[in-house]
């Protein structure tokens, strides 16, 4: 997983059991390779880069994600039975029909020795959705416990599973209430942390520099009042949105550590609104991504959702960082099982599908198997 945050790619080694109860699944091991300053740069601002850059970059990341998948698995001394590569979101305009994930599954491939899964929100957008969020389908159906979820990534995105008595509040908004329902809420980390580059820092560690500055009324009322805000689910943003929305319109006169304390502020003004607007009380959330890490940001939106009486489920740190990629390879085996891995009344498409390209790996004498066998072991079953 390569969040649009910028802070690395994500690897997790996962497994998962199917029961009687339903899905059992355990991040065996998880680590984050940080880009350095040359990935960053290769990886942000595509609206002033070429055709050529985005071909080669596509490449490029494919390499290096084979790279790290190879020497992941030697550290951690695992074996692996697939690998699901949701890529890095270089364009996201659902609007206009198309959406772009880089890091070539195929170059990838060569790296492997087994199937991988890529491409997964294409379908979905071609079928008229917004081919985001997908994690709700791995919400669904590995934490059947939890209705409320909220991942704190690049963007900010919530899930919400009504429970039968939120019925009628899902209704209230939505004409086919009490179906699953998740959107993007606002940007998160991807501008916090390039606020946090002002100060030569990749992020604001625990939201300190955040903690020091003072709200801007000014410039959060504009936040606040941004069109996007208005539009009723489903919505999901990109980061070419962000760059224009956002980053265009900064303030340039105001100190980096009241910018942060303002847009801290924001996000959790607008996780407040959608509770608010759902009707949402009385339940827990499940909060993951990185800005979970961020103690400032997490105070904000604990005072902005104790009006609710919503209390933050406590996670473990693995959960709390390695939660999409634990989705996404989820999201592969379903995949390779033919089962459906969007929610359209999450994304908007016309109906749900089984999404994602497959890949057969390279050919490799000292892994010689039948393909078409590999693919029907009852690991792969549905039943």
């Amino acid at each position: 997983m390569s969040g649009s945050s910028l802070d690395g790619l994500d690897v997790a080694l996962c497994s998962f059991e199917k029961t009687a109860q339903g899905w059992t699944w355990e991040i065996i091991a998880g680590e984050t390779f940080e880009y350095d300053p040359s990935w960053i740069a290769k990886l942000s601002d595509w609206s002033n880069k070429s055709a050529y850059d985005l071909a080669k970059t596509h490449t490029d990341l494919g390499h290096l994600i084979g790279m790290k998948i190879r020497n992941f698995s030697i550290v951690h001394g695992k074996d692996y039975q697939f690998i699901a590569s949701h890529g890095h979101t270089a364009f996201h305009q659902p609007e206009r029909h198309f959406t772009c994930q880089i890091g070539d599954g195929e170059t990838i491939a060569t790296y492997i020795t087994c199937p991988l899964i890529t491409n997964f929100r294409n379908k979905d957008v071609a079928l008229g959705g917004q081919g985001a969020p997908l994690v709700p389908m791995g919400e669904r159906l590995l934490f059947p416990n939890v209705s409320l979820f909220l991942n704190l990534g690049g963007i900010a995105n919530i899930s919400i599973l009504p429970r039968e008595n939120d019925h009628f509040q899902i209704t209230s908004m939505r004409r086919d209430g009490g179906l699953y329902t998740a959107f993007d809420v606002c940007p998160c980390n991807m501008v916090l942390n390039h606020l946090a580059e002002r100060l030569e820092k990749s992020y604001d560690a625990e939201g300190k520099f955040a903690q020091s500055g003072r709200i801007n009324a000014k410039w959060l009322n504009d936040l606040n009042n941004i069109s996007f805000y208005h539009l009723f689910p489903p919505r999901s943003l990109g980061r070419e949105w962000v760059e224009a929305e956002i980053f265009a319109t900064m303030p340039t006169d105001v100190p980096t550590e009241d910018l942060l304390c303002t847009f801290c502020h924001h996000i959790a003004y607008q996780i407040a609104q959608q509770a608010e607007r759902f009707r949402l009380t009385d339940t827990n959330i499940l909060i993951t991504g990185g800005g979970a890490f961020n103690t400032f940001l997490m105070d904000q939106i604990r005072e902005g959702l104790a009006p609710f009486r919503i209390q933050v489920i406590s996670a473990d740190e693995k959960l709390i960082q390695y939660k999409e990629a634990l989705i996404f390879a989820f999201l592969g085996l379903l995949t390779l099982q033919g089962q459906p891995t969007t929610l359209a009344s999450v994304t908007g498409a016309r109906h749900e599908v089984v999404s994602g390209s497959i890949h057969v790996p390279a050919y490799d004498a000292k892994h010689q198997q039948d393909l078409f066998t590999f693919f029907c072991q009852p690991i792969f079953s549905s039943n």
